[in-house]
């Protein structure tokens, strides 16, 4: 007798749950496909944020990293910007060449390459950051003495805001000096960062022939 009514408990209860189970899937599941979906176009608007921001600043601001330090250290003009032009162009192939193996292809660059490119993006480019924020926000003006000459210079054209221009202000120097003062700070950084670097690949232990490998890396990093 209690086997009997075991059986039907199993009987009478089995239909409840699967009607439980099949009215739990069919609700759920819309449910998950459309998280699914969710997750899917966030890791691609996060995946095309990541390239895009690392185009920008790796790519189009090892380019005007050059650029710009090329201006500040007094070696570009009006007469060799196309010399410049090429150099620059030439360095964002390889920038651009670096981006697609390092974010769009996933691989690893080579310790050589990685120092040469950081080296321009913060070394370079701290001081280039300077530099042309200094030039847009009106800081940094380069009109001659007697910029008021129309008919030599044509006046400051349609140009609203033209800061600097009454009094024929010239402050190159004096931005040269603040943006290369920055140089030293942005060379320990990443000259810091390299010796870091070179110290977790060398796998430094303490004793043995790691010692001496340890010793030129600081004395070459500068530490």
């Amino acid at each position: 007798m209690p086997v009997v009514e075991l059986r039907n408990v199993r009987c009478a209860e089995t239909p409840s749950v699967l009607v439980r189970m099949s009215s739990t899937s069919t609700l759920t599941a819309p449910a998950a496909t459309g998280r699914l979906r969710v997750g899917r176009v966030r890791a691609f608007t996060t995946r095309c944020d990541q390239l895009l921001a690392s185009l920008l600043l790796e790519v189009v601001g090892g380019m005007g990293a050059i650029w710009g330090c090329a201006e500040l250290s007094c070696v570009r003009s009006y007469s060799n910007g196309d010399a410049w032009r090429a150099i620059c162009g030439v360095a964002g192939l390889f920038f651009l060449a670096r981006w697609v193996c390092v974010h769009a292809l996933r691989i690893a660059a080579s310790r050589e390459a990685e120092a040469v490119s950081l080296f321009i993006l913060q070394f370079l480019g701290g001081a280039s950051a300077w530099w042309g924020f200094s030039d847009f926000a009106g800081l940094r003006t380069d009109y001659p003495a007697d910029c008021h000459d129309v008919e030599k210079y044509g006046g400051s054209g349609d140009a609203r805001w033209t800061p600097g221009y009454d009094e024929c202000r010239n402050s190159m120097l004096r931005w040269r000096i603040i943006s290369g003062a920055w140089l030293p700070w942005f060379f320990i950084w990443w000259h810091r960062e390299q010796f870091l670097a070179l110290r977790a690949s060398l796998h430094l232990s303490v004793g043995g022939d790691n010692t001496a490998r340890y010793a030129r890396a600081a004395v070459w990093c500068g530490f």
